[in-house]
């Protein structure tokens, strides 16, 4: 078992699996370095085995000083797209739709897998928007990773992080649900089948909500 900083992994030599134990926590004066320092333990870990991280979920409202917290309004944020005409677009713009926002990178093996995988979600669930948003800080690293690109799918580029830091980002990939009324009702850090079926559950029933409730 390694630590570093507030990241701590499991190793499974045997089973070549992954495990993240406890979620990355960045404060706001350092969130870059520690999405640094986070990249660099997935790049080092992932040529060692394959790659599988697996996290349960957590609530930001017990993480004081994010302006993200589960049951709170969800921070309005805008970001360029990182495909097409690269208009920003802004998380308000959905407001009224079950949203479901995906942190990802091109370093971050998990989201090969987990990235396509919500983009059919949102293929079975249409009344639900899909906001990948990349913390590349290359956006031509992030356009070479999308090797298949789904045109409902609205890639945004957050190269500063400063989005990421608002979210309060505890593993990579990491997910965030918005309810209708535009509240943040769930977060999913890491990538796992289980965590998969889990993040579709929700959006099932937020999708069955009604407006107001």
């Amino acid at each position: 078992m390694d630590g570093f900083g507030d990241a701590i992994f499991e190793f499974n030599r045997n089973e070549t699996t992954i495990k993240m134990l406890a979620p990355i926590s960045f404060s706001e004066a350092f969130a870059k370095q520690r999405l640094t320092m986070a990249l660099a333990i997935t790049i080092i870990l992932s040529l060692v085995s394959p790659c599988i991280f697996s996290a349960e979920k957590s609530d930001l409202g017990e993480k004081p000083g994010k302006m993200g917290k589960v049951g709170k309004p969800a921070p309005d944020f805008t970001l360029p797209e990182l495909l097409g005409k690269h208009k920003a677009i802004s998380l308000q713009k959905f407001n009224g739709k079950v949203v479901l926002i995906d942190f990802w990178a091109s370093w971050c093996p998990p989201c090969r897998k987990s990235l396509p995988e919500l983009a059919q979600m949102q293929k079975r669930h249409p009344g639900m928007a899909l906001m990948a948003i990349t913390i590349d800080e290359e956006k031509e690293k992030a356009i070479d990773f999308l090797k298949t690109r789904d045109s409902n799918t609205i890639y945004l580029h957050d190269p500063k992080h400063d989005i990421a830091a608002l979210f309060d980002l505890g593993g990579m990939p990491s997910a965030f649900l918005i309810d209708k009324q535009g509240k943040l009702r769930q977060r999913f850090d890491g990538y796992s089948e289980s965590e998969l079926k889990n993040i579709e559950t929700e959006i099932t029933k937020l999708l069955e909500e009604k407006s107001g409730g």
